[in-house]
């Protein structure tokens, strides 16, 4: 589901997936 969705949507779902995944990394650091 989430591979074909990425296919279908390169600059939608995945750039906010990529977002989401830096924000949670820069919460884990900031902690």
């Amino acid at each position: 589901m989430e591979a074909s969705r990425c296919r279908l949507g390169p600059s939608g779902d995945s750039v906010f997936h990529e977002e989401m995944m830096k924000m949670r990394q820069a919460k884990l650091d900031y902690q």
